[in-house]
């Protein structure tokens, strides 16, 4: 049950996030931001934030049709 709930939880926020998410932002913002290492920071910090935006849905949604 534990498995299912990390799976459920965290899956499509993870694979979001390694394939599309943090892969955009590492490469879209250095060519935005003259400064690459501001560029790879601001990146980082709007990958972590917009992970955790499918992880609060997936979540709540577990909590709601599961009843936990």
């Amino acid at each position: 049950m534990a498995l299912r709930n990390l799976v459920l939880e965290f899956g499509p926020g993870e694979y979001l996030d390694s394939f599309l998410i943090r892969p955009f932002y590492l490469a879209a913002l250095p060519l935005v931001i003259a400064d690459y290492a501001l560029a790879i920071a601001a990146g980082t910090l709007l990958a972590d934030v917009t992970y955790f935006v499918p992880v609060i849905f997936s979540y709540e949604a577990r909590k709601k049709f599961l009843g936990e």
